[in-house]
């Protein structure tokens, strides 16, 4: 697979929250879980005698004979090992010591020369470093919107949310709505519209303020009152590739589902970056 098809692959996966009504706020956490085997680079460690036939700073046994970027050249020959537009020497934050392996940054078991998109963001290592962004950071600026973002939507608008999922990362999208009235809502729910090919996710009621603003229930909050701010969590799994470099999630803030339902809001979700680890070049 070329790097353009994988990029294709890669690209910017969608959970944006979008306010239609009242006021809608999310954020995301990335929560770090432990990498899984790796399964890319040889770990040889320390070693006299380390030979770079290519002169990138990386040892040729590390580097290993294969073809990842299917460009006829072995990685141990490969200046460009997997063809993402950054040499293998800039993938580097630091000059590797003595045979040590390249890190993997993302953690899906691929070393970052051989792995275009060595922070998992869905953007190719080459054109992050073009536009200005770090291939090792999702987020370069840290100012709270993931480079995906920026690099294909143009930013982040207030109120929108942007979840980058990852081999370790446990993306939560955090949303919240203030009812400000009239009157009281029987129920307040957040069902999905359609679940996209390729997704799983879990919604639930988080907590309300003030505490007495609302109840929570199984599927999202019961006697809303004017004022009441309520929360609730989406977490966001990818099942299989959803075939397409943005794709679609579409919720709805449902009120008073039993008497008279009525749509406040709808809610849209980008994601960015891969959960499936097997999604990259083998390195066999």
């Amino acid at each position: 697979m070329s790097p353009s098809e994988r990029a294709g692959r890669w690209g910017p996966r969608a959970l944006r929250v979008l306010a239609v009504a009242g006021m809608l706020t999310a954020c995301t956490e990335h929560i770090e879980l432990e990498p899984p085997m790796d399964q890319g680079l040889s770990d040889t460690g320390p070693r006299d005698g380390c030979r770079d036939t290519d002169g990138d700073g990386i040892d040729d046994i590390a580097e290993g004979k294969s073809d990842v970027d299917g460009d006829g050249i072995p990685a141990d020959e490969d200046l460009d090992s997997d063809g993402d537009g950054l040499p293998d020497a800039d993938e580097l934050d630091e000059p590797l010591a003595d045979c040590e392996r390249p890190p993997d940054t993302d953690g899906d078991r691929f070393r970052d020369p051989h792995d275009p998109d060595a922070d998992g963001d869905s953007i190719l290592d080459g054109e992050e470093v073009a536009a200005g962004f770090d291939p090792h950071l999702i987020d370069t600026n840290e100012d709270g919107c993931p480079d995906g973002a920026e690099h294909f939507l143009g930013g982040c608008e207030p109120g929108n949310a942007y979840i980058v999922v990852g081999c370790r990362t446990s993306p939560v999208g955090h949303i919240t709505y203030r009812w400000d009235g009239p009157g009281e809502l029987s129920t307040l729910e957040l069902p999905a519209v359609e679940e996209p090919l390729g997704f799983s996710t879990l919604v639930q009621p988080t907590f309300v303020t003030p505490a007495d603003g609302a109840t929570i229930t199984p599927r999202g909050f019961a006697g809303v009152q004017p004022g009441a701010e309520l929360h609730f969590s989406v977490g966001v799994t990818l099942l299989a590739d959803p075939g397409s470099d943005r794709s679609r999630l579409e919720y709805q803030l449902l009120a008073d589902r039993e008497a008279a339902p009525r749509v406040l809001d709808t809610v849209e979700v980008f994601v960015f970056g891969d959960d499936d680890c097997a999604h990259h070049p083998s390195s066999e």
